[in-house]
């Protein structure tokens, strides 16, 4: 096995020599490309003289080389079969730019728009180009389904000016959607695990996620949910925003909410959590006023405003109806 900075000197070498027929005249260019939660270097390709091929299909060398490690390829077959298929997702680009002409809705679609929430503070450079609004420590952006890339796309500026939403639109979509396509599921944490209940009655521990377990902490965004367990509950309690996939619910003293945020920091700083992190506060819900609040706001850094998930919802409603 090579090791990384020999795999990515390989890679960069050798990449455009096992691409296919009609990619002849390309060159390959490297880019620090901020991700959620950090950067990583992509990988793509170029042709020779300046064209009209503005959609280009970008790999992740960092995640190629953990992919590699795992595989019995040696590098170079390695290299080639992952040449082959950027050439097909390539080519794929190229049938979607042709498309563009016919109309915006035959590559993206407005019901395909989902929120997502991450962390602020360490996506700032990541944040630039995209439309979003903060809520406590964390930013909302967009996504889409994109099945002919077998994944979802972030919405840049570019793309909500082609969908022809404003950020306050794109919200106000990806909550129905959130709501109807990826509706938040809450269940006990011994039910999620598939373990017989231990301590549930004694210390309730509640975890909110999606069918897909994917990119579950969005219920954030919906009063619904916060007000179910508020009325199981009855009344305040605590939101361990453990990673962009789920949240957890839980009842606890006062007392008890130091210890919980300086767990939370723990496991954050042993990566536990890595590209998935959320945030190391922990939040509170307020049955009395309906917020999402910070549990320790003396303790909180790069603080936003606190968010009523129910009241800024109603607010959007009663706009409508003026």
């Amino acid at each position: 096995m090579l090791g990384y900075e020999e795999f990515r000197e390989t890679l960069i070498n050798k990449f455009v020599s096992y691409l296919p027929e009609g990619f002849e005249g390309y060159h390959v260019e490297t880019q620090m490309v901020p991700r959620t939660n950090t950067c990583l270097e992509s990988i793509s390709i170029r042709p020779d003289e300046i064209g009209n091929e503005n959609i280009t299909p970008v790999m992740y060398i960092e995640n190629l080389y953990d992919e590699y490690l795992k595989g019995d390829d040696d590098a170079l077959a390695y290299i080639r079969d992952k040449a082959i298929m950027y050439a097909e997702y390539y080519n794929k680009g190229r049938e979607m730019a042709a498309n563009v002409k016919d109309g915006v809705d035959k590559i993206i679609s407005k019901d395909a728009v989902f929120p997502q929430v991450i962390n602020a503070e360490r996506n700032r450079e990541y944040l630039k180009d995209k439309p979003h609004r903060e809520i406590l420590d964390l930013a909302v952006i967009y996504r889409i389904d994109a099945p002919a890339f077998s994944g979802t796309v972030a919405v840049n500026n570019g793309v909500a000016e082609n969908l022809g939403l404003t950020e306050e639109q794109l919200y106000e979509v990806a909550l129905k959607n959130l709501e109807e396509r990826f509706t938040p599921q809450l269940m006990k944490m011994s039910e999620l695990l598939g373990i017989p209940e231990m301590y549930d009655e004694d210390v309730p521990l509640y975890v909110v996620t999606n069918k897909e377990k994917l990119m579950g902490a969005n219920a954030i965004l919906l009063p619904s949910v916060f007000e179910e367990y508020s009325e199981q509950a009855g009344g305040d309690f605590y939101v361990i925003p453990s990673s962009i996939h789920e949240l957890l619910f839980v009842q606890g003293e006062v007392s008890k909410a130091e210890d919980m945020q300086e767990i939370m920091a723990q496991v954050n700083a042993m990566e536990c959590v890595g590209n998935d992190f959320l945030s190391d506060n922990l939040y509170k819900y307020n049955a009395e006023t309906k917020q999402i609040e910070f549990a320790l706001p003396d303790r909180v850094k790069n603080k936003e405003k606190d968010i009523s998930v129910i009241e800024e919802k109603k607010l959007e409603k009663d706009a409508k109806v003026i």
